[in-house]
């Protein structure tokens, strides 16, 4: 019963919980991830995003 979404923000429409981790910077040194603005332009939670959750 796990749904599994490639868009963020249809994932977290009408959701009732959310958890999110935070990004370890010592992780980001072997080049693994982009750089941490284009991270968080693709996986941060934003206001936006969240305003399809339920309130």
């Amino acid at each position: 019963g796990v749904k599994v979404y490639t868009d963020m923000t249809a994932g977290l429409k009408d959701v009732d919980v959310v958890i999110m981790l935070r990004l370890q910077r010592e992780r980001m040194t072997g080049g693994l991830l982009p750089s941490e603005g284009e991270f968080y332009r693709l996986f941060g939670l934003t206001t936006a995003r969240l305003a399809g959750a339920k309130p």
